[in-house]
């Protein structure tokens, strides 16, 4: 019979209560769902749910009549939060191993073991030792620059920076040119490195990252190094800094210059075939003058003077233009000729100057005479040049920040305008 509560009205009533009046309703012979339905009227509502009375009238079907809970694993282990607290605070880098053998309440760790393996009873984790970072700039004769940088020190445009003006400084007077194999790392493409780039007038070479024919860097002398260093562990930074040292003094000339000389041969392209080959212009001694006696050594180089795309359109534009008044003026290329043949027999001879100025007064005397005679105009003569060299130094002058090869190179710029 079922008997009519207040729903206001609230029991109180454990675990095992509820478990006792399940077992005396499947006495009665009840349902599992009328059990329910009458306990919650009795006791509250929702003081019990119909999956929880089928699951104990299963348990009963099955004989098992017991209504205690039984001891188990994984039952919540009640811990002094305080202390918990206090021991985070002082010390945040222990682990929750640590923190649970401390506080009395480690749980036991599973291994997989072997057949008669026995067991570690408390497995250690090894500690990951502690790296620094090493920046080192070096070439063909050897180190040039190295150092330490701060632990947890990140690698930013500044701190790049800051390491170039340290290079700078021991570069300061002692080599006219400096290549500079670059990538596309952030640090290296940012404005602020782009600048003191352009100030130091340094020749960048760019690769694409991670790239071992590329990067003598990372995949010839920090590999040496790697193997060099071993399994050796350092507990002060002196110690390490004795053994760097020790490490780059012992290599000889012959093992920088590999690193650098390996560098693709001119006939391996790289990046879109605008990026020129290495080895054809870093073997060379680069603090000469004019270090480059051939078109073929040179071009390469050139390529490096017109890297902003910008640059390069406006030759074209003033090439076109040169050819376009040439086509509409072709005695004018007889000068042309007989000026670029005159300057370019005068190179080997003009080789230890720091400019071309003799190829220039050359090229010019030989031009405008034979220009003037055939065309008796020095206006007409001066149009083609005009054209294709004002063009040309707006793109160096106003993009590229640099000073047009041409200043140095007069022919072989010339040709390789021509060829780009």
């Amino acid at each position: 019979m079922d008997m009519d509560v207040d729903e206001d009205l609230e029991f109180k009533i454990s675990r095992r209560e509820l478990r006792v009046l399940l077992l005396h309703e499947f006495r009665l012979d009840h349902e599992a769902t009328d059990a329910a339905r009458n306990i919650c009227s009795t006791m509250g509502k929702d003081v019990l749910s119909i999956h929880t009375a089928q699951h104990w009238f299963d348990r009963f079907r099955n004989g098992n009549l017991e209504l205690d809970d039984l001891p188990r694993s994984g039952r919540p282990i009640e811990m002094d939060m305080d202390t918990l607290k206090q021991l985070i605070e002082e010390d945040p880098r222990l682990t929750a191993r640590c923190l649970a053998e401390r506080l009395g309440c480690a749980r036991t760790i599973r291994q997989w073991l072997g057949a008669g393996q026995a067991g570690v009873a408390t497995p250690k984790n090894e500690l990951h030792p502690k790296k620094i970072m090493l920046s080192v700039c070096w070439g063909v004769k050897g180190i040039i620059h190295w150092d330490i940088l701060p632990v947890g020190c990140s690698v930013t445009a500044d701190l790049y920076c800051q390491q170039f003006d340290r290079v700078e400084a021991k570069f300061h007077g002692k080599q006219d040119r400096i290549y500079f194999p670059h990538d596309n790392a952030s640090p290296h493409v940012a404005k602020l490195t782009h600048e003191k780039l352009l100030k130091f007038e340094w020749i960048t070479l760019p690769h694409p990252s991670y790239s071992p024919d590329l990067a003598p860097t990372d995949y010839h002398l920090i590999r040496s190094l790697s193997n060099y260093l071993g399994e050796k562990k350092f507990d002060d930074e002196n110690d390490l800094r004795v053994e760097l040292t020790n490490f780059f003094a012992q290599k000889s000339q012959d093992f920088y210059e590999h690193g650098i000389l390996s560098l693709p041969t001119p006939g391996i392209t790289i990046q879109n075939n605008n990026t020129p080959p290495l080895n054809s212009y870093l073997s060379k001694n680069i603090s000469s003058t004019k270090p480059y006696a051939t078109f073929e050594e040179f071009y390469p180089f050139y390529l490096t003077e017109h890297s902003q795309k910008t640059t390069r359109q406006f030759h074209y534009v003033g090439t076109t233009l040169f050819f376009l008044y040439l086509f509409t003026t072709p005695i004018l290329s007889v000068p042309l000729l007989a000026g670029g043949l005159a300057a370019y027999a005068t190179i080997p001879f003009s080789r230890h100057l720091s400019t071309g100025l003799s190829e220039v007064a050359t090229f010019l005397t030989v031009y405008f005479l034979s220009g003037k005679l055939l065309t008796r105009s020095f206006i007409k003569t001066a149009i083609p040049l005009l054209l294709g060299y004002g063009f040309s130094w707006i793109g160096h002058f106003g993009f590229e920040h640099n000073k047009p090869a041409a200043f140095i190179y007069p022919t072989y710029s010339f040709f390789g305008d021509i060829h780009m």
